[in-house]
């Protein structure tokens, strides 16, 4: 696939006058097997990030002991070289994000891949792990609501213009359902009471103060991450949007100690 700079040019030309081309890999595993077979630490490394999310999807069987009467054709099916193997069921089981770190862990250690980084490095690489996803759900979290709220003051605009709600369904490309939704909202709003405009805004204020604490707590684990060297400070200072001179200042302002 190939990556244009110019793709993100606020005005489209068809011939700009600054252009960057990139390739962009799918590392993923099964992708690229000839670049994977040249290249084992990458290989080794797309196995393991593959059993991450496959053990967190629920699709994994774990047998357990199946306490059901067995009938005799059961017993002698089971029976071999003299003994009695117990007859045992098989249930799907979602892992959490720890648990399938772990139990990824364990299974390239037996599978020979990535022995030595893992056995040496094994409470880095998990804290990693972990921090990884919850970035990215917390980025997509972002993007999924950003989505929506935009949506929602699309329609709220639309329907202060006196468009129908058929109308603005149609040019949103959304249900009508969604539409009447937005616009009892919009109802209820200018109903309002005075009081019940101030109990909206302090629970706004109070939800913007949970978010506030949750970027906090964002930070105190990306000090720990650059203090343990798994990201270096111009990462960690990317990450929260700052620049390194900005983390720098903040963290010294909250006197974090790693």
């Amino acid at each position: 696939m190939i990556l244009k700079l110019s793709n993100a040019f606020e005005h489209q030309e068809e011939e700009p006058q600054l252009e960057l081309l990139v390739t962009m890999i799918n590392i993923n595993y099964g992708y690229n097997k000839e670049l994977m077979d040249a290249c084992k630490d990458l290989r080794d490394y797309s196995i393991y990030v593959a059993k991450i999310p496959k053990y967190m999807s629920g699709d994994i069987e774990i047998s357990e002991e199946n306490d059901d009467e067995s009938n005799e054709n059961d017993i002698a099916n089971q029976t071999e070289h003299g003994k009695i193997k117990e007859k045992s069921k098989k249930t799907k089981y979602k892992m959490t994000i720890e648990e399938a770190v772990d139990r990824a862990i364990d299974e390239c250690i037996a599978e020979g891949v990535m022995v030595d980084i893992l056995l040496k490095f094994r409470a880095e690489v998990k804290k990693m792990s972990i921090f990884e996803y919850n970035e990215q759900l917390h980025e997509e979290t972002l993007k999924r609501e950003g989505s929506e709220i935009k949506e929602r003051e699309i329609i709220q605009n639309i329907l202060s213009r006196g468009y129908a709600p058929e109308e603005v369904a149609d040019l949103v490309g959304v249900s009508l359902n969604e539409v009447l939704k937005v616009q009892e909202t919009l109802i209820l709003l200018k109903q309002f009471s005075s009081e019940e405009k101030e109990k909206s805004i302090f629970e706004y204020n109070a939800q913007l103060h949970d978010e506030t604490l949750k970027k906090e707590g964002r930070f105190i684990e990306l000090c720990e991450l650059e203090e343990d060297g798994l990201l270096t400070l111009a990462q960690v200072a990317d990450r929260m949007g700052m620049t390194p001179e900005e983390f720098m200042k903040k963290k010294r302002e909250e006197q974090v100690l790693v």
